[in-house]
């Protein structure tokens, strides 16, 4: 049975909440459900009739919190999993003024589980700059990180490779991709090293350093992130826009500006 897409008047970012491989849960101001993509109801093993108009703690368990940056820890309130934690994203509240607010939840781990919190690659030191739209270190921040890193590459010579995800297609968000952005950051960020970064490099856009990593390597990574990312056919509402990706290896001689321009002459994964 097809899931309703959320109450949102814009249907590319509604297309795009309901495709997103993590859960997606939105509440009114009083704390309550009013919808969760299907990622969500597996997630807590619920039906969409179960968990409409519940307060989202009859849905999830806040559990220790691990700091400010990477937010709580949380385990579906029932179901044969109650074993696995989530992360979830600070709320962000959605574009349009209906007084709604999104809620990401990634699965983390599992009770007990060693180094849980220190593995998080949702905490930030105090010295990052966040974007307050999505979390992520902001562009400043990023590319900061980046030059840090052509630095290195030019004095060592160590491979360097950037990837840079855009929000696409014609029926892209008129508003509220930075929502998006701080979903598919979560999922991103799960598939990286600890040692990479993610940030927010402009409107409807990411940027993702992959430190030691050939263009090779970086591009096969982006095919499984599209692959995994990428919503097929269409919604009840229309064509959803998808994901794009360019990837961009360092070379003897860049220096940022140089690597970075690269990746508009790059055809996308």
């Amino acid at each position: 049975m097809q899931l309703p897409l959320p109450p949102i008047e814009d249907a590319a970012l509604a297309g795009l909440l309901d495709a997103l491989p993590v859960g997606v849960l939105l509440e009114d101001p009083n704390g309550r459900v009013v919808w969760a993509n299907g990622t969500l109801l597996g997630q807590v093993e619920m039906s969409m009739e179960e968990i409409l108009g519940e307060p989202t703690s009859a849905v999830f368990l806040e559990m220790d919190a691990v700091g400010a940056d990477a937010g709580a820890c949380y385990r579906p309130v029932r179901g044969a999993n109650t074993s696995i934690l989530y992360r979830s994203q600070r709320q962000a509240p959605m574009p349009g003024g209906k007084g709604l607010f999104v809620r990401y939840f990634i699965e983390a781990g599992r009770d007990g589980q060693a180094g849980l919190a220190d593995n998080s690659k949702l905490a930030a030191s105090a010295a990052n700059e966040l974007d307050p739209a999505t979390g992520l270190l902001s562009c400043n921040a990023i590319s900061r990180e980046l030059q840090s890193e052509v630095s290195r590459s030019r004095r060592y010579g160590n491979p360097l490779s950037v990837v840079q995800l855009d929000l696409c297609g014609p029926q892209k968000p008129t508003q509220g991709t930075e929502v998006v952005l701080g979903g598919v950051a979560q999922f991103v960020r799960e598939q990286t090293r600890w040692a990479d970064c993610v940030g927010h490099w402009s409107d409807g856009r990411l940027l993702v350093i992959l430190r030691e990593t050939s263009g090779g390597s970086a591009a096969r990574w982006a095919l499984k992130m599209k692959q995994s990312l990428h919503p097929e056919g269409k919604t009840d509402q229309g064509a959803v826009p998808g994901y794009e990706f360019r990837v961009a290896e360092w070379r003897k001689g860049d220096d940022m500006c140089r690597l970075v321009s690269r990746l508009g002459e790059e055809i996308p994964v």
